[in-house]
């Protein structure tokens, strides 16, 4: 009772709360509730230090998020509430008291930051908060070809090539599932189209990349490593980070490609007999109605050096047969869409 003064009077009851013994309980409960945070913190520190996609992965649209404010159940969105927040196409979220947020562009480590220092702005003081994507839908990777598990993956922050050919099972080593071949093929969406360059040599590891002129494909840039340097030599600079939208396709031995506007896209194994544009068009069902066949080109590695063959199919229908190339083991058949 030393802490109340308890006086009647009309009937009444009115307290009169001792100041010292109220301010000496809650700062005892203040310092409580900050050691909860900060262990909090600390827990959450330490396993994200584990997680390389909580600095390293842009959240994008289609993103599901658990965002905790602790100690704000009621601004919570995780698997304690049974609720969760979708990001918009736009990247946008609702969030309480805040309205829309863009949180499109930002890891999750620094949306906490973003969020924190929001709500810090007249709402709470001192919040602490904690960011998680719960699915991952903004970016993914498609894996093709000779792998156990082909299909596609979305990509957490900065990934290499090993590391999604090992969510795809790895590749195959065995000849009678299709074995890999000596190469990988990214396709990737070119974003600096409009210069045609060729990097190869027999004496640098470097991936060679090809950048076509606007002329002929201003949407793939081909980036062709090789897999055996890559697997059982450990060579580190082939190993690049993959992008949003990549494809990787890892070629069956003794085969080669078509790519781009035909109604079967992939590999051709290459059999005994020769075979030429024209056949391997052919066995990837054909142009689709918005090919370009008179754009047609071959990329080819001789001698470790890659090059771009370009080919009119129109005129080789035409009667022009000496126009027909012979294809060989890796070669790149691109078809690109006409214009309009």
């Amino acid at each position: 009772m030393s802490a109340y003064n308890i006086y009647k009077d009309n009937k009444s009851l009115i307290v009169d709360i001792d100041k010292q013994s109220f301010q000496r309980n809650n700062h005892i409960q203040n310092q409580q509730t900050r050691e909860k945070r900060n262990n909090d913190s600390d827990n959450n520190k330490s396993h994200f230090d584990n997680d390389k996609s909580h600095f390293d992965y842009v959240i994008g649209g289609k993103d599901v998020l658990y965002i905790t404010v602790y100690d704000e159940p009621d601004l919570s969105y995780d698997p304690n509430t049974n609720r969760s927040l979708r990001v918009s196409t736009d990247g946008k979220i609702s969030f309480p008291f805040l309205g829309d947020v863009k949180v499109a562009g930002f890891s999750p480590f620094q949306l906490e930051k973003r969020l924190e220092k929001l709500l810090s702005e007249g709402y709470i003081i001192n919040p602490h908060v904690s960011v998680i994507v719960a699915e991952y839908h903004s970016k993914e990777v498609c894996v093709l070809g000779a792998v156990r598990n082909p299909g596609v993956y979305p990509l957490l922050g900065r990934e290499s090539i090993l590391e999604i050919i090992s969510k795809a099972g790895g590749v195959i080593t065995s000849e009678s599932l299709g074995m890999a071949g000596n190469d990988i093929i990214v396709m990737r969406k070119n974003v600096s189209a409009g210069k045609e360059t060729t990097s190869a040599s027999s004496g640098t590891n470097a991936p060679t990349m090809i950048k076509t002129d606007a002329s002929v494909d201003t949407e793939i840039e081909y980036i062709r490593l090789d897999l055996q340097k890559l697997l059982r030599k450990g060579d580190i600079a082939l190993n690049i980070s993959l992008q949003d939208q990549d494809t990787l396709y890892v070629p069956m031995a003794e085969s080669m490609f078509v790519f781009g506007q035909v109604m079967r896209p992939g590999a051709i194994k290459l059999l005994e007999k020769e075979i030429s544009v024209i056949e391997a068009i052919s066995m990837a069902g054909g142009f689709t109605p918005i090919a370009s066949p008179s754009r047609t080109r071959i990329v080819r590695v001789e001698n470790g050096i890659e090059k771009t063959i370009y080919i009119n199919i129109n005129k080789i229908v035409k009667g022009e047969k000496n126009k027909d190339i012979i294809l060989k083991a890796g070669d790149i058949v691109v078809v690109p869409e006409a214009f309009f």
